[in-house]
C-alpha cells in the first residue's frame, strides 16, 4: 500500500494512508501526524529524503 511506499499520493485516500490516519480524520489529527513523520524522515535528522517529500506531499494534498 501506500504507507510502505514512497511514491507520492495521488488521492485522498493515498495521502491518508501515507500519513498512516484513516480518511475521516480531523485537519489536527493530520497536522500531528505530519509534523510526528517529518521529524522522523527530515533528511537533515538522518532521515529518508524521499520518504520525507512523500510525506509533504500528502499533507499538502489533503
Amino acid at each position: 500500500m501506500a504507507s510502505s511506499s514512497a511514491s507520492s499520493p495521488r488521492t485522498r485516500e493515498d495521502a491518508c494512508a501515507t500519513l498512516g490516519i484513516p480518511v475521516y480524520a480531523t485537519r489536527a489529527d493530520a497536522k500531528k501526524s505530519y509534523r510526528a513523520l517529518a521529524r522522523a524522515f527530515h533528511p537533515d535528522k538522518g532521515g529518508d529524503a524521499e520518504r520525507f517529500q512523500a510525506v509533504q506531499r500528502a499533507y499538502e494534498l489533503l
